[in-house]
């Protein structure tokens, strides 16, 4: 039997009947003094006090453009900022309303003094034994620490991180006043949608080279396959395995305390360790959790063990992960620490987000940048980050785009070629033009130190007669350089456009021709000023787009190409494959086609063609073949749909009319035989439809048709064969029988048919089951509580239906529940389904496994209409309920408060045990061991006291509540009464698994019954007997011993001995 059997809470099951009823009280008071606890007063009033007085400070920086290439280009973030005289409690509490581990410290003058973080405190604080309301932070901060300046090189400030092991780096103003922290992961975090991108493209370009090396087999060059394998190899990249050192992670036990853990870590040089239990992983305890769950809340570390405290069933990552997705999964679950485990199974090493940003640093830093004095080879990488945002976001026209991302994912071999390839490629420049001699982009290199209003760009329009051209603008010389350019291409042109354009003022004049071009949305915009210029440039470079398409037009008119001599419309027609090379043909002679004379090509030499003459007007010759046959077609099979129909009717109406007579024969239907109706009709028709196409065809046409009409001829004798077998199927019929009145008719016997009958119901009945009908399953408001769902019923389709997605208004809600929210709608925030099942899952095996171990499990639920489904919870998994008010005290003065509840003894089956009734009278009150509240809101004075005797807990926790409340927290809506059914019918169900799953092994002999300590034997009739007779015995006098005599006693007479 193990161990938490042996306590008397363990083995003697649950109360007799017992059943926590409380006096009801009014329930707005104690709802309004437990909603607002004194650490959420004391964030609210901090978080007030900030954003008042650092307003306008953030609204002045958020104006400031940041100079490219220093440390403000990075965007560092707002500093937390506090005296020295605050105590490191208030500072907890200060971090935790902040959601920020590193605060700056500053003095009277407001300028830095130190600088402090989750680590420091964890080490100096809690891991030395101090208590944090008796210590300063002045006392446990670094002061004077290094610092950088807004306009210091942003590569020098990261170099001095990576050197120096730093995470965190204050960044100071020309004024020596505070501008901001910079964090190295942050920074990481956001370049490293750069290296995504990359990896896309590298995978994108290795599943090309891929398909070709399979489809050429072992036929394609060496080089080839050389470049594919170091492409593989290069985008796989560093894996976890690469980082770890071998040292296994620092674990510690559920009932170590946060004093010892925290001891641990200091020692290890670590900032997270594993929580063990019985040999198994279940949460990480980290520096963090050590100011926002122990010091900020006020709770004593040497007194709280760590499984409180903890985050519980961590993430893994398996050895072969790479760097970049370990930190993108640690980016996206907002975790700091990550375990590692092998293929096996087993915890090998740990990892933090520090030390995974420097090995992809290291990894940077040894590629080849071909530019011996641009500094650390992540120089590119950190600079491109900016140069995309601005190109992108700030619409400055830049559209330089730097290869610093794309080489991160590039193959060794290639890296030779990087001194040809320019820096500066812009997204719709080809990788195969990007060297030195390339002389279509050899402007590029030459303007790439160049603002991007300086660099020229190319614009493209189509004159009246249809030749097209292209200018090179530069948009600082303004709008009349494009003006200047199109007058002089079009010449005479111009006056069919509207005449020549007029620039004055820095804006295009009212009289001559407009400029348009279209925008990314298809709309038309006009060109009238320096600005509209530098957009369109700006909007054709943030879309890959090498010129921009120009319209040049008569103001008055919409902004069309303008033609000399407009030609009549010509009717649309399918197109060939004839014509449509023919217009590609056309097409790409108007792209090309320039002002500069070229040299025409053999081909446009020769003499085109004459054209046949259509026989009908607007109607290609080539169709008029395929139309006269799909025309055909059709005809014929109406007519024979109709033909059919019409033998029908008529076998029927003879049908009828050999019922209603005597003795008729279907032989008289053979005079006119229906195969020869339908022949004749159909040969009617034929030569009907050939005199009507006759008319408009010639002679050479109707012979084309006449010979195509073979096929059709033989799905007419297909038709006759048909008929035939229709005929043949009528006449087999039995037809000919003499007919009987029904005076004359026997009478039959009822049950002959009623087989026949009933089969030919029960085929009605399938037929027609689901005709005009919807099959959906019944809502009952009251199965959830009748027939509550199991762990294995727990999908996201009842947790939706259940609305357990519904939270709060974004107002009220606890930042600790920020990592089980999925998003915001209208307002309200929407917890996530998977975190709701994850979690419901796990805390359904917590409630099985203290079901099984014959624990006492008591489930809470005080609000209106919550009393139902904890009753049928607590009756499932065999434990107590309580819907009304909480007691304080019950369970820390439970000896005083429970006394009038009953106890009795179980055996192992659960069948009660005689003999116990006097010790368990004056038994001490039990306590269960695991508590379910499904409105923690409500009864935090009851988790307190849970917190007090180490029981764990299970909460519903809302947007609105805090999830550190609680042991196992279930992100969920409470104010739903069917989300609350569906959670609480499911932990009942796990503890009725549980239940029945220790009665099995009870039965078996798994498990056996002890009594615990102090409560001894049961008291029978022959222990009685047998206590009796030793009272007796002991009431019995002794017998008297007699001494012999010593022989030696005469010799001396004298003596009395």
């Amino acid at each position: 039997m193990s161990p938490i059997q042996n306590s008397p809470v363990k083995n003697f099951g649950t109360f007799l009947n017992q059943q926590i009823k409380m006096p009801q009280l009014r329930r707005s008071k104690s709802k309004s003094k437990l909603k607002l606890t004194v650490p959420q007063a004391i964030r609210r009033k901090i978080e007030t006090d900030l954003s008042k007085k650092n307003k306008a400070t953030n609204r002045a920086r958020q104006t400031r453009k940041a100079p490219p290439g220093t440390v403000l280009a990075l965007r560092p973030s707002q500093a937390l900022q506090i005296k020295p005289n605050t105590t490191v409690a208030e500072a907890a509490q200060l971090m935790a309303a902040k959601r920020e581990d590193c605060v700056l410290v500053t003095d009277d003058d407001d300028r830095i003094a130190g600088i402090f973080t989750a680590k420091d405190l964890a080490f100096r604080v809690v891991g030395a034994g101090i208590k944090a309301a008796n210590i300063t932070i002045s006392e446990i901060m670094t002061k004077n620490p290094l610092c950088a300046r807004t306009d210091t090189s942003a590569t020098d400030a990261l170099d001095l991180m990576v050197r120096k092991g730093f995470r965190h780096l204050p960044v100071m103003d020309e004024n020596q006043d505070i501008s901001g922290i910079l964090d190295i992961t942050k920074c990481f975090y956001d370049a490293m949608e750069k290296l995504e991108r990359a990896y896309s493209s590298s995978r994108k370009l290795y599943d090309a080279l891929e398909g070709v090396q399979s489809e050429l087999g072992s036929s394609q060059p060496q080089q080839i396959i050389q470049y594919v394998e170091a492409l593989r190899s290069k985008m796989s990249g560093p894996t976890l395995e690469s980082v770890l050192t071998g040292v296994p992670p620092t674990t510690v036990t559920v009932r170590t305390s946060v004093k010892e853990a925290a001891a641990l870590m200091k020692e290890n040089h670590t900032t997270a360790v594993l929580v063990q239990d019985g040999g198994s992983i279940t949460g990480i305890f980290t520096s963090k959790d050590v100011v926002l769950r122990v010091i900020a809340p006020g709770l004593d570390p040497s007194n709280c063990s760590v499984v409180r405290v903890m985050t519980p069933h961590p993430d893994f990552a398996p050895m072969d992960m790479s760097i970049q997705a370990a930190l993108r999964k640690m980016h996206d679950g907002h975790y700091l620490n990550l375990p590692v485990m092998n293929d096996q199974g087993e915890i090998v090493g740990m990892v933090d987000v520090l030390k995974l940003t420097y090995a992809t640093l290291e990894q940077i830093n040894t590629m080849s940048t071909g530019e011996s004095d641009s500094g650390p080879a992540w120089n590119k990488f950190w600079m491109s980050l900016e140069n995309e945002t601005e190109s992108v976001l700030s619409g400055d026209g830049s559209h330089q785009h730097p290869s610093g991302g794309r080489s991160l994912m590039s193959p060794d071999f290639s890296r030779g070629h990087e001194r040809q390839v320019d820096a500066s490629v812009a997204p719709g420049d080809s990788a195969s033009h990007l060297g030195a001699d390339s002389p279509g982009h050899s402007h590029v290199s030459r303007h790439m130190d160049l603002p991007p209003e300086d660099v020229p760009f190319a614009f493209k329009f189509k004159a009246p007669s249809g030749r097209v051209h292209r200018v090179q603008i530069t948009a600082s010389h303004g709008l009349g350089e494009l003006i200047s350019a199109v007058i002089s291409k079009l010449g005479s042109e111009v006056d069919v456009v509207g005449g020549a354009a007029s620039y004055e003022d820095g804006k295009l004049g009212a009289s001559g021709f407009a400029l348009s071009y279209l925008d990314d949305e298809g709309d038309s915009v006009s060109i009238t000023t320096d600005q509209d210029l530098l957009e369109a440039i700006v909007l054709a470079r943030s879309n890959h787009r090498d010129k921009v398409d120009l319209f040049v037009h008569d103001p008055e008119k919409p902004p069309i190409t303008a033609t000399l001599d407009p030609q009549p419309p010509i009717p649309q027609h399918i197109p060939t494959p004839t014509s449509t090379i023919r217009r590609r043909r056309t097409v790409e002679e108007e792209e090309d086609s320039d002002d500069e004379p070229r040299v025409k090509s053999k081909s446009r030499k020769q003499a085109a063609p004459t054209p046949e003459p259509q026989v009908i007007q607007g109607v290609p010759n080539e169709l008029l073949l395929p139309g006269a046959i799909v025309t055909l077609a059709v005809v014929i099979i109406i007519v024979l749909k109709y033909l059919s129909v019409a033998m029908c009717y008529k076998a029927i109406f003879e049908l009828q009319e050999i019922g209603s007579e005597t003795s008729i024969a279907y032989t008289t239907t053979s005079a006119i035989s229906m195969s020869e109706i339908s022949k004749k009709s159909q040969l009617r028709w034929r030569g009907d439809s050939r005199k009507a196409l006759a008319a408009p065809l010639r002679l050479s046409q109707l012979r084309t048709i006449s010979t195509e009409t073979s096929s059709i001829e033989a799905s007419i004798d297909n038709h006759e064969k048909q008929t035939h077998s229709i005929e043949a199927t009528i006449n087999s019929l039995h037809l000919t029988r003499n007919f009987v009145p029904p005076q004359q008719r026997k009478p039959k016997d009822p049950t002959q048919d009623v087989a026949a009958n009933y089969r030919a119901l029960r085929h009605i009945k399938k037929t027609t089951a689901r005709l005009g009908s919807v099959v959906a399953p019944h809502y009952e408001p009251h199965k959830l509580i009748t027939n509550p769902p199991s762990p294995k019923e727990i999908t996201l389709e009842l947790l939706m239906a259940s609305q357990s997605h519904l939270g709060h208004a974004t107002s009220l809600w606890n930042p600790a529940n920020q990592r089980y929210i999925y998003g915001i709608r209208q307002g309200v925030h929407i917890i996530s389904l998977e975190e709701t099942a994850a979690h419901l899952r796990r805390a359904a095996k917590v409630v099985e496994g203290v079901a099984y171990h014959g624990g006492l499990i008591l489930f809470v639920g005080t609000r209106a209409g919550q009393d139902t489904a904890v009753v049928k919870a607590a009756s499932l998994a065999k434990g107590c309920h309580l819907f009304n008010r909480w007691t304080p005290g019950s369970i820390t003065n439970g000896d005083q408060i429970l006394s009038s509840c009953g106890i009795k003894a179980l055996d192992e089956n659960d069948n009660p045990i005689a003999g116990f009734e006097d010790k368990l009278a004056d038994w001490k009150a039990l306590k269960p061991d695991l508590v379910v509240v499904l409105n923690p809101l409500e009864n935090y004075i009851l988790l307190h006291e849970c917190g007090l005797n180490n029981i764990p807990t299970i909460g519903v926790i809302d947007t609105d509540a805090d999830p550190t409340w609680v042991t196992y927290p279930i992100p969920a809506n409470d104010d739903s009464l069917r989300c609350i059914q569906v959670i609480a019918g499911v932990l009942g169900r796990a503890g009725e698994q549980g239940q029945q799953k220790r009665l099995e092994a009870a039965k078996t002999g798994t498990i056996t019954w002890l009594p615990p300590p102090g409560l001894g034997e049961p008291v029978t009739e022959e222990s009685l007997r047998r206590q009796a007779m030793e009272r007796a015995l002991a009431k019995r006098k002794p017998l008297p011993v007699r001494k012999e005599a010593n022989k030696d006693d005469d010799d001396f007479p004298g003596l009395g001995l």
